[in-house]
């Protein structure tokens, strides 16, 4: 179950393209909805700062989420599948909670899972990735290297 206290996004259901269409008859192409959101499952339940933009972005900006590995995951599981369900994007976590390492590694685990999207996130992946990748090819370098100094 999610609850928002924010009027439109209730009026609207949470559907993007209603929530659009309501906020764009009542003002600016430009516009970003703040809301409160309970999120309630069977293990656990987390609160929840949105920001809904125009574009179709939400970004988390706070949480009661639990910063823990041993948390369940479920509330940004339900989350997730509702922003897809509704026309949203997945969920960007706002680079204010990547600021301690602990927080950090909880998230780039959101994140490797497929929950929350990050730039800040990603391009760290992307940076273990091409680390990762310049050292299987000096290992295999190496072995070449080997097997010619073994053959002679």
């Amino acid at each position: 179950m999610i609850e928002f206290t924010d009027i439109t996004l209730n009026e609207s259901r949470g559907n993007y393209l209603h929530t659009k269409e309501i906020m764009e008859r009542e003002g600016s192409p430009t516009w970003m909805l703040s809301t409160d959101a309970s999120v309630v499952t069977p293990a656990i339940a987390s609160s929840f700062t949105l920001h809904f933009w125009q574009n179709g972005l939400v970004y988390i900006m706070t949480t009661t989420h639990p910063i823990t590995m041993e948390a369940p995951d479920d509330d940004l599981r339900f989350l997730k599948e509702w922003c897809d369900l509704n026309g949203w994007k997945t969920p960007v976590i706002h680079k204010d909670h990547l600021e301690s390492p602990k927080e950090f590694e909880f998230w780039l685990r959101i994140f490797y899972i497929g929950l929350v999207y990050s730039e800040v996130l990603d391009s760290h992946e992307r940076h273990e990735m091409d680390r990762m990748n310049e050292a299987y090819q000096r290992e295999q370098l190496e072995d070449e290297n080997e097997e010619l100094t073994d053959a002679y």
